[in-house]
């Protein structure tokens, strides 16, 4: 809607707050929702997306997140 009224291309950025995340898995039906979204969206609006930002990480996510970027793409 910003970028049709303002004829400027406007990006997000996603934060991530993970304050108070227990480490169990959350339950399917979380997580097909917000896969099944990530996938629209992707299709959808691939330029949309800036960044994505994790804030109040636990201890094991900076580990996590050297493993995953030896996969993905810059």
């Amino acid at each position: 809607k910003i970028t049709r009224e303002t004829g400027r291309l406007t990006k997000l950025v996603v934060v991530f707050d993970m304050k108070n995340v227990s480490m169990g898995v959350p339950a399917k039906s979380i997580q097909n929702a917000m896969n099944r979204s990530s996938e629209i969206a992707q299709h959808l609006f691939p330029q949309l997306l800036e960044k994505v930002a994790i804030v109040n990480a636990p201890w094991f996510m900076k580990t996590l997140w050297k493993v995953a970027r030896m996969v993905l793409s810059e």
